[in-house]
């Protein structure tokens, strides 16, 4: 059975301060908490197998860890963006933003804007052609989409061009000012993330602007298991969390989907340069993904030809965390594990 902690970001800061998220409890032995850590680097390109959890996406994950010789073996404890699990000491760790570039601005707004968009179109007034009639030389049967006339402005369809009417009363006549739009016209999108405003935009927090899925220079279940396998994403690390039945069975979690297949994950604990802790009640497993802040553009930076912006982040890769103790049974996503700590890495299949 799941049990869910929600901490505040302070709690978590006190939690990382104090024990390092509680990762050792008074269920195992104070040795465990800070023992040697060594590479079992041979093992590092033994592929596992993907099973079948019956999940919705149809993700399959693998049987075992990247660097591991059994389902329950720990296998490498990685620093984020290192592929070769020899990068051991925290003062020569990489930090994300010298590991990859964020994701290209036009990659999120294709993302964003495709989410849930809304066309709309945005007039260049001032290299349309304009052109003004009066109602008594103009037959307004020729503008197929007007009716009547009318005291507003009116979006006709003249052929095959856009035509913005306005209708001016005069003394004695109207007066149609049309502006004729063809090439002038463009689309833009809004996305109902973050709350987009059509004059400001959307600020999106939760944009994924650094990954290295499928990075074979920085995903090590791509560069040590080949092209078929990847770094899971954080939408794949929830599914798993909410689709599937969780059992501790003494060195780590059955999970269980609904078709009864299962795999196992160790609770291999993480490392700190060359000491690991909370080996046996604690695991941690990175995703591919860090999310920071995306600006979707509004219509007039739209128009302009601009795709947002990404603001730089200091958040840290979302990781699968559990442990299982005394105090503490807790099953989630967290973001608080610095990228100089070795967690463990569950491939799945492409």
């Amino acid at each position: 059975m799941k049990s869910y902690l929600k901490y505040s970001n302070l709690a978590i800061t006190l939690l990382f301060t104090s024990s390092l998220f509680m990762a050792c409890s008074e269920e195992i032995s104070e040795s465990s908490c800070d023992t040697q850590y060594t590479a079992n680097a041979g093992s590092i390109k033994n592929v596992g197998q993907a099973v079948d959890l019956g999940l919705a996406s149809g993700t399959k994950w693998a049987n075992m860890n990247v660097g591991a010789t059994s389902e329950t073996d720990n296998g490498i404890l990685f620093i984020w963006g290192d592929i070769t699990g020899t990068q051991i000491k925290p003062t020569t760790a990489t930090s994300y933003l010298d590991v990859t570039d964020p994701v290209p601005a036009s990659v999120l707004f294709s993302l964003y804007q495709s989410t849930q968009e809304e066309i709309g179109y945005v007039y260049d007034t001032i290299n349309v052609y304009k052109e003004t009639y009066s109602l008594s030389d103009y037959a307004l049967t020729e503008i197929d989409a007007i009716r009547e006339a009318r005291f507003d402005s009116i979006l006709a369809q003249y052929k095959d061009c856009k035509l913005e009417c306005g209708i001016n009363v005069g003394e004695s006549d109207y007066e149609i000012i049309v502006n004729r739009i063809d090439s002038t016209m463009i689309k833009y999108f809004a996305s109902a993330q973050g709350g987009f405003d059509k004059d400001n935009g959307a600020s999106i927090s939760g944009a994924p602007v650094y990954s290295i899925v499928g990075d074979v220079k920085h995903d090590p279940a791509t560069a040590n298991w080949g092209n078929n396998w990847r770094m899971p994403t954080n939408d794949e690390v929830r599914e798993l969390i909410d689709s599937c039945k969780w059992e501790f069975t003494g060195k780590g979690y059955k999970v269980t989907g609904k078709n009864k297949n299962s795999i196992f994950l160790p609770a291999a604990g993480y490392r700190y340069g060359e000491k690991m802790y909370g080996n046996g009640n604690a695991g941690y497993y990175a995703t591919g993904q860090i999310f920071g802040q995306y600006h979707f553009p509004s219509m007039i930076e739209q128009n302009n030809g601009s795709k947002g912006e990404i603001s730089s982040s200091e958040k840290m890769p979302n990781m699968l965390i559990f442990q299982h103790g005394q105090f503490d049974n807790s099953i989630d996503i967290y973001n608080n594990m610095m990228t100089s700590y070795g967690v463990s890495i569950r491939p799945v299949a492409r």
